[in-house]
């Protein structure tokens, strides 16, 4: 995949995600549990979260420095149940699954 269009792509499903989280109240994916305490700022700490940017071609991504933490948590004030439903191992598989499939789609 040529460098613009992976950063073209890779811009495209961080702002999917972004849309996801701000427009998926209800639906398929609603939950009806009680959120539990867990902090998904704790989780994604700035270490975890810089540890897959960095995954990135820096020289030829142009989209590595478009997201940012702070940008990914303040999405999350939209969703307030990402991540929190259920056990803590299942707050961090959720988490995880996400992350996981960030990079899978942006070829890293």
């Amino acid at each position: 995949m040529g460098t613009k269009l992976q950063s073209i792509y890779v811009i495209g499903v961080m702002s999917g995600f972004v849309l996801m989280m701000m427009g998926m109240p209800t639906g398929l994916c609603h939950s009806n549990g009680t959120p539990n305490d867990v902090s998904v700022a704790d989780i994604v700490t700035p270490e975890f979260f810089n540890g897959i940017i960095d995954q990135a071609d820096g020289a030829n991504c142009a989209g590595k420095n478009f997201y940012s933490r702070d940008a990914f948590l303040s999405a999350l004030n939209s969703y307030n149940q990402f991540g929190r439903i259920g056990s803590v191992d299942d707050s961090k598989r959720e988490i995880a699954a996400a992350f996981a499939h960030f990079t899978h789609e942006t070829g890293r």
